[in-house]
């Protein structure tokens, strides 16, 4: 403990009779104060101004702002109320305004500029005076916004890293897989132009809880791991995040050797959290990752994204994985775009232009994989390590190139296995094997189902199985693939109910022009005359119970899009005051037979609230109403399978309630002004 009872001052919260931590502070907090009976001017307001030509002896009013955010920081109350510091537009510096760096943030303290473009923190760092922006360690209640940090050097911080904030956990020097509880809320920042060993521009360190959004996070650089973003063991909420044009320089490490350095834009490592709407572009790693880099049991979700533009000369020009393969832990990326990324190196590096993991059980939903580039094997997607099974759930693969194995997706020989469905591999390119999958990987049954393979171009195949690997294809269209759409290299592929180009021995297997709507376009769903279409098996597993109940006709299609029939249009409803008239356009869809007029007292139409009319016109009048009850109508119609739901209209027929106040008592009639057959009366 240190003592500092009958101290005198300048400004202190009589509430309390304390001063705050960032008056009162020391190394990893490690000390604590008693503050007996001190004595001070008492701090009455919860808001205070500065401004970089403010004065530090105002009284910190919009009128009269103080100078420093340093000062202002001394009059955070320990309070039930934050205290808010408002920063005036201008440039915060040691040679400005004489700020002091790095700003350690209190309990209770929210930091609020007037815009991220015009309020500028800067620490004039450099490697020889090294100083964060910022750091907020385990407080309550800290809110920062609208600013500007830049000019962070914080080579010193270590492996917690941040070269212009730090979000930490009290204790920075330990690595351990624990987290802290730290609830600091980061909006509408600009954090650029800084550096530090982990993380050159953010840093989160072993923290719970932080909220981070409408970030721009670029032109920082670490020496080893995160050049814009380091997360280290944390759980993190971020959104509308833009990272870009950051860089890790590479340096020796353990187990890692000369230039490592991974997480060219975002690193990750033993972290949580959802990710959304994250923008990370035109960032490059000096070994892994040039875009992402995640490792060791992360279980974070990252959504509605666009990974772009990317490099690392080694592995995983997009995103890098690594020892994803804990229990329940495995990254999970939905509608995510993955374009134009670069595994730049050749001979044994240079794997997965897009996508390179070890170890690792990602699942892709609704993801865009296009246009990578690998100098080695798996131009979109490349999977190493005896756990790794990716999944792909209605994804599209296209345009990705290899200069060796697997243009679109690789799986190596020591990975254990894949799961594809609803997915389209198209227009892929490698120099040797196979243009679209490749799959080696032997320790499961790894399948692709409902998938359309198509256009790929490799030495060998469309698709390829080796290395003893079992693969089974069901409900797909391998086609137009060269030199040939299925190549058996070694192991155990199987593929049933498949339309396969050249053929291909199997139950249900066809060889026809599967008739896509616009193939040159990339438009892969059926025409109407499709010999896919219901061609397919809806018992998977031949166990006789149906496994796929989602489809239209008499059994599911082959592909990866089940054909539909567009809803009728014009769908609209007449009201009277007994009955109501509906009316639509008439389907001009081959094969029509009838519609099916649906009407509920349920916006759902659960069973049991529904009434279904059969017709044979776009016509029907409703007369068969109760007042005071709202109903909900969708039209579809059948011709072979049925149609989309119409849109969904409402109506509710009222009584009018017409007291004896207002009924008119006085009436009379008059000749109307002009009179119209002679305009002069």
């Amino acid at each position: 403990d240190i003592d500092v009872s009958g101290s005198v001052f300048e400004d202190i919260d009589c509430e309390s009779n304390t001063v705050n931590e960032f008056v009162l502070s020391s190394i990893e907090n490690a000390a604590d104060y008693v503050q007996n009976d001190i004595s001070g001017v008492c701090i009455e307001s919860n808001s205070f101004y500065v401004s970089d030509d403010g004065d530090d002896s105002n009284d910190g009013t919009e009128e009269a702002p103080l100078k420093t955010i340093g000062h202002a920081l001394t009059l955070v109350r320990d309070a039930e109320t934050p205290t808010t510091i408002y920063l005036n537009p201008g440039v915060y510096s040691p040679t400005t305004n004489g700020e002091k760096f790095p700003i350690v943030l209190p309990d209770n303290v929210h930091l609020v500029g007037d815009e991220s473009e015009n309020t500028i923190l800067d620490a004039e760092a450099s490697a020889n005076d090294q100083a964060a922006v910022m750091i907020i360690k385990e407080v309550e209640d800290v809110r920062v916004a609208n600013l500007t940090l830049t000019g962070g050097y914080s080579e010193g911080h270590g492996c917690t890293g941040g070269g212009a904030l730090l979000v930490t956990a009290n204790d920075t020097e330990n690595l351990d897989w624990e987290m802290e509880t730290n609830l600091a809320v980061l909006d509408n920042l600009i954090i650029e132009n800084s550096h530090s060993h982990n993380g050159g521009g953010l840093s989160l360190f072993r923290v719970d809880g932080p909220t981070v959004s409408n970030l721009i996070v670029r032109n920082n650089t670490a020496t080893l791991m995160g050049g814009g973003i380091f997360v280290y063991v944390a759980d993190v909420t971020m959104s509308g995040i833009e990272i870009s044009d950051n860089y890790c320089i590479g340096t020796y490490a353990d187990d890692c050797g000369n230039d490592c350095g991974h997480g060219g834009g975002l690193f990750l490592n033993q972290s949580w959290g959802t990710y959304d709407e994250m923008n990370i572009h035109d960032n490059t790693a000096s070994m892994n990752g040039g875009g992402v880099w995640s490792s060791f049991g992360s279980a974070w979700t990252m959504s509605n994204s666009i990974v772009k533009d990317n490099v690392a000369p080694y592995l995983g020009g997009g995103f890098g994985f690594w020892n994803h393969n804990s229990e329940d832990m495995n990254a999970t990326l939905i509608n995510v775009t993955i374009e134009d990324n670069v595994a730049q190196a050749g001979w044994f590096i240079g794997h997965g232009g897009g996508v390179w993991a070890n170890n690792s059980n990602t699942v892709f939903e609704n993801c865009t994989i296009r246009n990578n580039t690998s100098n080695n094997n798996g131009g979109g997607v490349n999977y190493w390590g005896g756990s790794s099974w990716p999944e792909f759930y209605g994804c599209t693969i296209m345009g990705n190139s290899a200069s060796a194995e697997g243009g679109g997706v690789y799986l190596a020989a020591d990975a254990a296995g894949l799961t594809m469905e609803r997915c389209v591999v198209a227009n892929n390119s490698s120099g040797a094997w196979a243009g679209g999958v490749t799959v080696g990987g032997n320790q499961g049954t790894s399948t692709i189902t409902n998938c359309t393979i198509v256009g790929n171009s490799g030495a060998a195949s469309g698709v390829e199985v080796f290395n003893g690997a079992t693969l089974v294809i069901q409900n797909s269209i391998l086609w137009d693939n060269t030199p040939i759409n299925f190549d058996d290299q070694y192991g155990n592929g199987f593929a049933y109910y498949s339309d396969i180009g050249g053929g291909y021995d199997g139950e249900g297997n066809i060889d026809a022009d599967p008739l896509f709507t616009n193939e040159n376009s990339g438009d892969y769903t059926l025409t109407q005359d499709s010999p896919c279409k219901d061609a397919g098996t809806a018992d998977l597993d031949g166990d006789g119970v149906d496994d796929i109940t989602d489809y239209n006709g008499s059994a599911p299609d082959m592909g990866a899009f089940e054909s539909t029939i567009a809803a009728l249009e014009g769908f609209t409803l007449y009201p009277s005051s007994t009955y109501v008239i509906l009316t639509w356009d008439p389907a001009t869809e081959d094969g029509f037979q009838y519609y099916l007029l649906e009407r509920s007292t349920d916006e759902e139409f659960t069973d049991g609230n529904t009434v279904s009319n059969f017709l044979m016109i776009n016509y029907y009048e409703d007369n068969s109403l109760e007042y005071d009850t709202e109903y909900f109508y969708r039209v579809s119609f059948y011709a072979g399978d049925w149609s989309e739901l119409s849109e969904v209209l409402s109506v509710t027929l009222e009584w009018m309630d017409v007291d004896g106040n207002q009924l008119p008592t006085v009436y009379a009639l008059h000749q109307n002004y002009p009179n119209p057959f002679n305009p002069v009366t």
